[in-house]
């Protein structure tokens, strides 16, 4: 018979009296021998309040359709949150009576335990001259033996005499110009100077008489050109008058002729008024 149970204790006795048979549950289950490792969390090394960049969510208005092209917005963190926060980091500052600061010793302590901090290391330089005795005299009446219109005299004769500073004029010329070797020659710089403006006067000639040549040419191979055109034109003009006046054409080739006439003639009527209206 087992005893009776009444406390906790007697629990634990009555668990350790008991056998366990073959059957129970606690033989089945085999004691694993494999150390299993836990498993390193992946932290990403970007801000989880991060908001997602181009988003179409939670917007406001019909005038964007995106949200943080940047991707630069973070998440609002909510007023609670900030509440906490401002409550734990003024529990950190705030400092409790004496926690670090000593108590400051009074007057009357000081004076006991340490009267050398009381006294004066370093006394003020005095900058005021000390004051007079009762007993000393002024003094009064001393004169000097020293003639002052006397000595002026004597200072001013043998002082010397200041030097007027003299105005400078015209510098006048020592030698005679006309008796010298350049008397009345042309400076060279001048007709260096004459010799270009001849040369540019008669750059800009020969380029006038150049682009009249130019110009001549031009309107003669012009010429040339529309002698060449009108004869040419005349002579296709013949041709096609004597097929203009055929009203029936039954044969493919005398119509393609005809055509081929006609183009060519409204071609050089044109090349004709080009070179006509074309101005040098």
């Amino acid at each position: 018979m087992l005893p009776q149970i009444t406390t906790m204790e007697n629990y634990e006795k009555l668990f350790e009296l008991m056998t366990l048979d073959d059957d129970n549950a606690y033989s089945i289950i085999k004691s694993s021998e494999e150390t299993r490792i836990k498993k390193i969390l992946y932290k990403s090394k970007h801000d989880p309040n991060l908001l997602p960049s181009y988003s179409t969510f939670n917007l406001r208005g019909k005038r964007y359709n995106v949200s943080n092209p940047t991707g630069e917005l973070i998440k609002k963190v909510s007023v609670q949150k900030r509440i906490e926060e401002l409550q734990t980091s003024c529990e950190k500052k705030v400092l409790k009576k004496g926690e670090k600061n000593q108590m400051i010793a009074s007057l009357n302590e000081i004076k006991k335990k340490n009267p050398s901090l009381l006294t004066v290391s370093k006394k003020k330089k005095k900058y005021k001259d000390p004051l007079p005795d009762r007993n000393d005299i002024p003094l009064m009446n001393i004169t000097e033996d020293i003639d002052y219109i006397y000595d002026n005299a004597v200072q001013v004769i043998n002082s010397k005499p200041v030097e007027k500073k003299k105005k400078k004029g015209k510098v006048l010329i020592d030698d005679d110009p006309l008796s010298k070797e350049d008397y009345g020659k042309i400076s060279p710089y001048l007709i260096k100077i004459k010799d270009e403006l001849k040369e540019k006067e008669n750059l800009k000639k020969q380029d006038i008489i150049d682009e009249e040549k130019i110009t001549r040419e031009i309107k003669e191979k012009r010429d040339y050109l529309l002698a060449e055109l009108k004869n040419k034109y005349n002579e296709i003009n013949k041709e096609y008058l004597k097929i203009s006046h055929v009203v029936d054409i039954n044969s493919v080739r005398k119509l393609k002729k005809k055509e081929g006439y006609e183009k060519q003639l409204n071609q050089l009527e044109k090349d004709i008024l080009k070179l006509e209206n074309q101005t040098y």
